[in-house]
């Protein structure tokens, strides 16, 4: 177990980025470093606003095959395609749900926060212990990032979720827990973490974030019976490249690890 952390303690002194790293084996904690320092959230924030929507399905507060018509004024740019198709768009919750985790786009995210509303996100992070992150703006809200507002979280509330979603959790069915894990599984960007999960049989349901400066994948890596969850943030890059390769290195260190053991 020592020598993953040592690995990984390596890479972060090649850095001057500011980074946090927390790594489960088996529910086991073998590398946990700055893990509960908070960080601009990026789009995995992203997760959670997933989660509330399948808590409030399941409550019958929302039913997320309704179907969901995007008015231009509501596109926004960024990650996503939505924003870059013609015509008429209409979508489910439940696709806008699929849009907003395997492509990050935003739009599909403020919609699907819309419907569930921001303070019950905050609400549900809370329930999950979730205590140092916060939602406090839509996606690519300019005016709000000027006045000071910021969405937040730490690798450790970034864990915690992921756990609630692969684990048995009163807040969530076992159906929605394996259609999130799907989504997840779904990820399109697969430059980070998921770069070396040649295996066929090592799987990883993650998602991913980004903002000038700063990188971040958190997700679950299953191979056999065996389970690591990982989560790596990365803000003050001088080049989000640096960030995107000191996570790939992260995830071949989780693979090495799970091959080995």
């Amino acid at each position: 177990m020592d020598r993953i952390y040592s690995k990984v303690d390596n890479l972060m002194t090649k850095t001057n980025a500011f980074v946090s790293v927390s790594i489960l084996f088996n529910n086991r904690s073998i590398v946990s470093i700055n893990k509960n320092n908070p960080f601009r959230a990026a789009s995995v924030i992203k997760v959670p606003i997933m989660m509330e929507a399948f808590r409030q399905h399941r409550d019958g507060l929302l039913n997320l095959d309704d179907p969901h018509p995007i008015h231009p004024p509501e596109t926004v740019g960024g990650a996503g395609v939505i924003h870059y198709l013609s015509g008429q768009k209409n979508y489910t919750l439940r696709q806008l749900i699929e849009l907003m985790i395997i492509v990050s786009d935003n739009t599909a995210a403020n919609l699907v926060l819309k419907a569930v509303g921001m303070e019950s996100v905050n609400s549900l992070m809370k329930q999950l212990d979730c205590q140092d992150s916060a939602l406090e703006r839509f996606f690519m809200d300019h005016s709000a990032i000027e006045k000071g507002f910021e969405n937040r979280t730490t690798a450790q509330d970034m864990m915690t979720c992921l756990q609630a979603i692969n684990e048995p959790h009163p807040l969530f069915t076992k159906e929605d827990q394996m259609t999130m894990k799907q989504i997840l599984h779904n990820q399109q960007f697969k430059d980070m973490l998921g770069s070396f999960t040649s295996s066929k049989e090592i799987e990883i349901f993650h998602k991913t974030g980004e903002l000038e400066g700063a990188q971040h994948d958190v997700g679950v890596f299953e191979y056999r019976s065996e389970i690591v969850y990982a989560a790596v943030l990365t803000d003050e890059l001088l080049k989000n490249q640096d960030g995107r390769e000191l996570i790939a290195s992260v995830g071949q260190l989780v693979v090495d690890h799970l091959l080995d053991d």
